[in-house]
């Protein structure tokens, strides 16, 4: 999907570098939550087409794809515990 001429381009220096973040593959669990922290509020905040941005940055940055990154940044706040598993116990 080609994106249109006239959007802006992102600067070459990722916000990964700037937060100390490593790129890609490399990004922990709770590294990730703390970016999301970061950014979510300003992707809150943000037009359509500045949320856009947003999430190509947040894309580069952590490695995830973009329908994962929307839902991430556009739910609630906290982390979530692990849920114990419901059913038949293991032997």
């Amino acid at each position: 999907m080609q994106r249109s001429a006239s959007l802006k381009r992102l600067p070459n220096e990722s916000v990964a570098s700037k937060l100390g973040l490593p790129k890609g593959d490399d990004v922990t669990r709770v590294t990730l939550y703390e970016y999301v922290a970061t950014v979510r509020p300003r992707y809150r905040r943000a037009r359509k087409a500045t949320k856009g941005r947003i999430v190509e940055e947040f894309c580069q940055t952590t490695g995830m794809h973009r329908k994962a990154a929307i839902r991430l940044l556009g739910r609630g706040g906290r982390l979530t515990a692990v849920r114990k598993k419901i059913g038949r116990p293991q032997r």
